[in-house]
């Protein structure tokens, strides 16, 4: 019958649940329970083949005219090949956003590093849960995202990780298939420009630092000894705290890192890191033992950096990792090209460069041990210019 207030009203429950079907709208009807509960259903058969039955909501909280507009949107969806009850159960079964992350962060743990594991931990524990945690993985949106990215604008480094870690766990989420092909709230939500800082040490500032390690090697011997080839070799601070004395070679002045950033590489040593690590005593397994915890390596040289040797040198505003910078600037300084540069740091190579990857470790060698060479005078007072990179490659701009 043609369904209106009116009818709908006069129905009255019986020993049995009844539907009464609509003579308008094609599969809608009102379903009545043996207590009277009035409800409004819609039948659709999907495209293959399906029966199905949705509950499309209450009579009194949906008029019949709502009902109406409601079962075409759900039979408009069919047409497009939608199976609408299916989704629902779906819905019904999602994870939260706090249950994802969970599983996330176990996923990646089989293959990220250490370091990149607790950014990853820290920016969706810390950053996404508290705001976004009890959301369903379908139901966050753009604005969410977008609102949560600007409570950090104050942080645009922090801010922009933490946009493409919930990025990652979406497009996981859907290789998954626990949201939709395609959706991602992440996407389109802008990111913060950053200031990228390339500070280095000027030549007086690696003296200071230089005299401010030789008067706290006494007490900090294996930390002194990191900084010192830290600046010697441009590695990075990890490479250096975990690397073990078997993957030194003197003799051929090269060290082999297996798990640096950009993947397994080899860093060749100038004559002044190779005759600091000869210096060193093999007390364990490590080139930068543990005090504490015997049998262990050191695992930050933070607090050391920050408590002890930049207050006593003056180095205010100077990071750990700006040693590798001031390490390229003195390449550059003694006119050497992006290239070798870039050999030296253990930078991943651009395609531009790949035609001189058959270059020979020896010229690589000869500049590292200018570099380390420089480095180690001035950290004796004994000259080693360093100037900013740019300013090296102007200069050879010029000559040319």
């Amino acid at each position: 019958m043609h369904l209106t207030k009116r009818v709908v009203d006069a129905l009255e429950p019986g020993d049995e649940h009844f539907i009464v079907w609509d003579d308008e709208v094609s599969g809608l009807g009102v379903r009545v329970t043996k207590t009277g509960v009035k409800a409004f259903v819609v039948d659709y058969t999907t495209r293959v083949g399906r029966r199905r039955r949705l509950t499309i909501g209450r009579y009194g909280v949906l008029t019949v005219d709502q009902a109406r507009a409601e079962a075409k949107k759900v039979l408009g969806s069919v047409v497009c090949g939608a199976d609408p009850l299916e989704e629902k159960r779906l819905s019904r079964s999602e994870d939260t956003v706090k249950e994802f992350i969970k599983e996330y962060l176990a996923y990646v743990k089989g293959y990220k590093k250490l370091a990149s594991l607790r950014a990853d931990t820290y920016a969706l524990d810390k950053m996404v849960e508290p705001r976004l945690g009890s959301h369903k993985l379908s139901a966050v949106t753009r604005e969410d995202v977008a609102r949560l990215h600007r409570e950090y604008e104050d942080h645009p480094a922090q801010a922009n990780r933490m946009l493409a870690t919930f990025r990652h766990l979406y497009t996981t989420a859907a290789a998954w298939g626990r949201v939709p092909q395609g959706f991602n709230p992440c996407q389109h939500v802008t990111k913060y420009k950053e200031n990228k800082r390339e500070t280095y040490l000027t030549g007086e500032q690696v003296t200071r630092l230089g005299k401010v390690l030789d008067s706290l090697e006494a007490e900090h011997p294996y930390k002194v000894r990191a900084v010192r080839l830290l600046l010697l070799t441009g590695c990075r601070m990890n490479e250096i705290l975990t690397l073990a004395w078997d993957d030194v070679d003197l003799d051929h002045g090269v060290i082999h890192l297996k798990d640096a950033k950009a993947g397994p590489r080899d860093v060749p040593l100038g004559r002044a890191a190779v005759t600091l690590l000869k210096s060193c005593e093999r007390e364990t397994s490590w080139v930068i033992p543990s005090r504490s915890i015997k049998g262990r390596h050191l695992v930050n040289l933070s607090m050391f950096w920050h408590q002890d040797v930049i207050p006593a040198a003056k180095l205010q505003g100077i990071r750990i990792h700006d040693l590798r910078h001031t390490v390229g600037s003195a390449g550059a300084d003694a006119g050497l090209s992006m290239l070798m540069i870039s050999k030296i740091l253990g930078h991943k190579q651009v395609s531009t460069a790949e035609r001189y990857s058959h270059l020979s470790r020896g010229p690589v060698q000869d500049a590292a041990d200018r570099v380390s060479g420089d480095l180690a005078a001035a950290m004796k007072g004994k000259g080693g210019k360093v100037v900013d990179m740019k300013e090296g490659r102007k200069k050879r701009a010029a000559k040319r």
